[in-house]
C-alpha cells in the first residue's frame, strides 16, 4: 500500500516543496520512504517482533540494529555500500534492565551508574588525549579555566567486561546477538 504524507516538506537545500511517499505493508510497518524530487530513498526491514533491523539508504549506506531476547537494542552499526563498518555502538544491560555500559567500534567504553531511585547518578565517558586537548583548547578560546586532571581511570566490573566482548565481536563481524 502506498501512502503519501499530507504535509509538504520544505527542503533545506532548495527551499522547494517536496512530499515524501511511504510504502507500508502488514502491521503498519513502513517498508520504504522515498522522495523523487530530492532523490532520497530509505528501505526498512523488521524482525518477527516488529522491531526495525535494517535501514538501507539510497546511497548504499545501511544501518543495522541487533536486539537481545528481552527486545533491547544491543548493537547499532552503520556500514557503507562495500559493507565496511563506518561506526558501531553496543550496549550492556544490568540484571535490572538498565544500561550499564556503552562501547563503540574503537573500544571506547562509557559507564553508567544509578542511584537508589534508579536514576542516572554518574556517567563516565571515555577520554583520549585528543579529546582532552580539544576540550582544553575550547575552554581557553572561551576564556574558561581548565582543569589539568579531567580524567578518571576506572576498572571495568567483570559482568560489564564479559558483556562487551560479544558486542565488539558483533560489531566487527556482523554477528547477530539474541534475535
Amino acid at each position: 500500500m502506498m501512502t503519501q504524507s499530507t504535509e509538504p516538506v520544505f527542503t533545506a537545500r532548495t527551499g522547494r516543496q517536496s512530499t515524501p511517499t511511504a510504502r507500508t505493508v502488514k502491521n503498519s510497518e513502513v517498508k520504504e520512504i522515498f522522495d523523487n524530487k530530492q532523490r532520497l530513498s530509505v528501505k526498512l526491514e523488521y524482525n518477527k517482533n516488529g522491531q526495525e533491523t535494517v535501514r538501507k539508504f539510497g546511497n548504499g549506506t545501511k544501518e543495522e540494529t541487533l536486539y537481545d531476547t528481552a527486545g533491547r537494542i544491543t548493537v547499532k552499526l552503520q556500514k557503507n555500500e562495500r559493507n565496511e563498518l563506518l561506526w558501531a555502538e553496543g550496549y550492556v544491560y544490568g540484571d535490572d534492565g538498565k544500561r550499564t555500559a556503552t562501547v563503540d567500534n574503537k573500544g571506547f567504553v562509557t559507564l553508567y551508574e544509578y542511584n537508589k531511585k534508579g536514576q542516572i547518578q554518574n556517567v563516565y565517558y571515555p577520554y583520549s588525549q585528543e579529546i582532552i586537548n580539544n576540550l582544553k583548547k575550547e575552554a581557553e578560546e572561551n576564556g574558561l579555566p581548565t582543569n589539568t586532571d579531567i580524567s578518571e581511570n576506572r576498572y571495568l566490573p567483570a559482568e560489564i567486561k564479559s558483556g562487551l566482548i560479544p558486542l565488539l565481536n558483533s560489531m566487527q563481524y556482523g554477528l547477530a546477538i539474541g534475535n
